[in-house]
């Protein structure tokens, strides 16, 4: 599922995510964009944060915590 808080800084709701529940895998895109988290049988809790390079694209890098 995607999602978006109105005027909630994103990588704080992820925090609280990654704190509270148990899913599967957590992607941020950045402060003010959806957070995508993805609940299934192995709640393997990876969290992938999409980093923007010089050029512009975004890349995903597996973090160990937020």
């Amino acid at each position: 599922m995607d999602f978006i808080v109105g005027d909630e800084d994103m990588l704080e709701v992820a925090r609280w995510v990654v704190a509270n529940t148990p899913f599967d895998r957590l992607c941020l895109y950045g402060r003010d964009l959806p957070i995508h988290v993805s609940y299934g049988p192995d709640r393997s809790r990876q969290i992938v944060e999409m980093r923007r390079t010089a050029a512009g694209r975004l890349v995903p890098r597996v973090v160990v915590g937020l």
